[in-house]
């Protein structure tokens, strides 16, 4: 199995791509031919739990670098950090309507679902080499503390989270401030996300150039967070299409991450037909899926704050695919974007997707009014994420041949300021997080300035 970049012509194995940040050249990795599912692997999987999902989408996405005990140690020991015994299960709210909860692990956010196995697996490799890991990411919400939850306390390894002072709900930033382990730092940008995410790549070229340890991101621009998101959508896919029902996906994206990886678990052989891409007011995905253009704008301020994002940064991974992995072409758009703030998908990107594909950005007026009828109708509070994918898939014509499955990523008790201004009452607080407000937070503030991240970083390492 060899990886290749967004921007240049190279060829990687699974494990150098898996303990990488960016590719050579800034680009991001992706497979350099798509694995198949059969269907055999696919009916298997329709009655197996979400340990072995993850064990066959790990395997077939290493085949020799990883053995099938290495990804059984790393599928059970991930499992065991989630409090539902489904793991990502399966609520339905109407007739061939699903939420799928993403929101049992350790922080409540689907986040959990990438991090944790992606914690293991990399613990497992650094011990196996005796290199530390340097590990950075970028966070508009719930990143930062499902990272902090994966790399918490391991002695091989130092986590550094980069969030926007003032940007995130209380209880996000609380998950990540309250944190006691030593080799956990976490910096306030005084800026944007996307001063956050310019600064984590620029340090992560840094640190990576210097050679010293293992440097990767935490954030989706890592192909790990991506394969194990895959498994989910290959994992609820093979569970509802028993009857021979396809898929539509609704989900709440600001990183492009996790519709990505539906669109992945497609290529890959799930039985996914169609994706509905929710955005709030920064629409930036919702423009350049409906127009085929981005035009980078100022992010605003909403009630869905992970979803605050005006340039995606998997949006790359999905310029290559529909370039027809035309690396150069790429390289040269992302150029484009850099410089002028602008890019242009090639006219045909819809046919080179496994599916069809629409996008739909809801205001804070319509995530309110969304999240208000939906406790009405069913007594179920949601999030302001999943009150956003629930919004674009009212809005969509999807065929009735299709199964809908609404991609839940939040637990309500993240926004409980939200959820108040939503139903009138605060949400139910999970057993774990029940002192989080009485708990001291640790945490540093800078300016979204390069060479002053640098300094806080390097000042407060454990070796100064």
């Amino acid at each position: 199995m060899r990886y290749t970049s967004t921007r240049r012509e190279i060829a990687c194995g699974f494990r150098e791509v898996i303990a990488s940040g960016l590719a050579p050249g800034g680009g991001l990795y992706l497979p350099h031919h798509w694995p198949r599912l059969d269907a055999e692997a696919l009916a298997r999987l329709a009655t197996r739990t979400y340990v072995e999902a993850l064990m066959t989408v790990g395997a077939l996405f290493s085949a020799e670098d990883c053995d099938a005990e290495l990804w059984r140690r790393v599928a059970e020991g991930a499992v065991r950090a989630f409090r539902h015994p489904a793991v990502a299960p399966l609520a339905e709210f109407g007739p061939r309507q699903w939420l799928l909860e993403l929101f049992h692990g350790p922080t409540l956010s689907f986040k959990d679902y990438g991090l944790q196995p992606l914690g293991r697996l990399l613990d497992e490799l650094a011990t196996a080499e005796g290199r530390p890991l340097f590990i950075l990411g970028a966070t508009s919400g719930d990143t930062g503390s499902a990272g902090i939850a994966a790399f918490r306390g391991r002695a091989n390894a130092r986590i550094i989270i980069l969030h926007p002072a003032g940007r995130v709900s209380e209880v996000q930033r609380r998950q990540m401030t309250t944190e006691t382990a030593e080799n956990v730092l976490n910096i306030a940008i005084e800026g944007s996300f996307d001063d956050c995410q310019r600064l984590a790549k620029e340090l992560l070229a840094e640190r990576a150039a210097a050679n010293r340890e293992t440097v990767l991101s935490v954030n989706s621009i890592n192909w790990g967070r991506l394969l194990f998101q895959t498994a989910y959508h290959v994992f609820i896919a093979a569970r509802l299409s028993r009857h021979g029902r396809r898929l539509a996906l609704a989900i709440p994206s600001g990183n492009f991450g996790n519709a990505l990886a539906a669109i992945i678990a497609a290529r890959i052989g799930a039985p996914i037909a169609h994706l509905i891409v929710a955005s709030n007011a920064n629409d930036a995905l919702a423009r350049v899926l409906a127009t085929g253009v981005l035009e980078a704008q100022e992010p605003r301020t909403t009630l869905s704050p992970a979803m605050d994002i005006q340039v995606p940064s998997n949006l790359e991974r999905l310029l290559f695919m529909a370039t027809g992995a035309d690396a150069a072409a790429t390289a040269e758009c992302m150029t484009g974007l850099r410089e002028r703030g602008r890019l242009a998908l090639p006219a045909d990107w819809r046919e080179r997707l496994p599916l069809t594909i629409e996008a739909h950005a809801i205001s804070d007026e319509e995530t309110l009014a969304t999240m208000r009828e939906t406790y009405r109708r069913t007594d179920r509070i949601v999030d302001p994420h999943t009150a956003v994918a629930l919004a674009a898939a009212g809005r969509s014509g999807i065929a009735d041949e299709h199964e809908l499955v609404v991609v839940s990523t939040a637990h309500p008790a993240k926004f409980p300021d939200a959820v108040r201004k939503a139903i009138g009452i605060a949400p139910p607080v999970p057993a774990p997080f029940a002192d989080l407000f009485a708990r001291e937070e640790r945490c540093a503030r800078c300016a979204p300035d390069l060479a002053a991240v640098r300094h806080l970083i390097d000042c407060s390492s454990p070796a100064q």
